[in-house]
């Protein structure tokens, strides 16, 4: 993983603060502060998930090249002991004990990463959720509308659809 950011800030300047303190409250961040703080604030929030999804990613890559080795490991329990070789069968046993034991610790650490952050990715749903609920049927509507044309010209100008 990198350390540039996923989200600039650049990508949130044309916001106004009116907008950005919308996006903050849909976080359940603190929306106080001049119109840079609240571009900071908001950029962390969204890299530290994306960063926190990369983490579990590539903590679950390693999980799965652990599991690989332990398994190459096992194979060669088997060649020696095929070739009947106990003394090269207990090292290779050994190595595949470790290599086990290193699999099991990296899968664990994927999982618990996997949980926290699955945990704060909802919470941050449950707080636009209730956002969302809150809202008029009418508001409903026109947020529906708004999201339709920005996904409309997110596709028209990325080449995607023609017109």
């Amino acid at each position: 993983m990198s350390d540039e950011k996923i989200i600039s800030e650049a990508e949130y300047s044309d916001y106004t603060v009116y907008e950005l303190k919308d996006e903050l409250k849909e976080r359940g961040l603190k929306v106080s502060g001049k119109k840079a703080d609240l571009i900071t604030r908001l950029v962390a929030d969204l890299n530290s998930s994306v960063e926190a999804v990369e983490n579990v990613i590539e903590q679950t890559e390693e999980a799965v090249d652990a599991v690989e080795t332990a398994a190459d490991e096992v194979g060669d329990v088997s060649e020696k002991l095929a070739e009947r070789d106990i003394k090269g069968a207990l090292t290779e046993l050994k190595d595949a004990s470790d290599d086990i034991e290193k699999a099991a610790e990296e899968t664990l650490e994927a999982a618990e990463d996997a949980l926290e952050t699955a945990e704060d990715l909802a919470e941050k749903a449950e707080v636009a959720i209730s956002k969302w609920n809150a809202l008029s049927k009418n508001q409903k509507i026109i947020a529906g509308l708004v999201i339709v044309v920005a996904v409309a010209f997110a596709a028209v100008s990325g080449g995607y659809i023609t017109v």
